[in-house]
């Protein structure tokens, strides 16, 4: 594949790594449909996690009809708060995720040649993936997956 092909092809791939990171937030359609409990145990909605605030310890529900809720997580059960608050973490976590994807292309050796007076390359090429946390909630086990796309094309 001719280089100059192949780091637009890179180009692509880290534009579509870039978007396919944006899963770590949350998109509305996407729901985790959940039933929460009152914290006396008398009432039950059905709902999904939009938001959660730490600090004024809110969290915002969707309901299946599309209407929205902003709420104090004392509000709901103990199992509710405490699924709330992992959730709320994973948010915050997703928020603060870098990725980059690099080609990494290295010359191994650079030669003239005489006949033709063009250079002579030859190149190692390799990709490196780098995720760090840029948030102060620490992450474990996280595992990522990706995989590379090319297509060479001929005249």
């Amino acid at each position: 594949m001719d280089p100059n092909q192949l780091r637009f092809v890179m180009k692509i791939t880290h534009f579509l790594l870039l978007l396919g990171s944006a899963v770590f937030v949350p998109c509305p359609g996407f729901a985790d449909w959940r039933e929460f409990t009152s914290a006396d145990g008398a009432k039950t909605i059905e709902a999904d996690i939009r938001s959660y605030d730490a600090d004024a310890n809110t969290v915002t529900l969707q309901m299946r009809d599309n209407r929205v809720l902003t709420t104090p997580v004392s509000t709901f059960s103990k199992a509710d708060r405490e699924h709330i608050r992992e959730v709320g973490l994973a948010f915050v976590t997703g928020r603060n995720l870098w990725i980059e994807f690099e080609d990494v292309e290295n010359k191994i050796s650079e030669k003239r040649n005489p006949a033709n007076g063009y250079q002579t390359l030859e190149l190692e090429h390799h990709y490196r993936l780098e995720v760090r946390n840029n948030g102060a909630v620490p992450i474990e086990g996280l595992t990522v997956e990706y995989q590379v796309f090319y297509a060479a094309y001929e005249e």
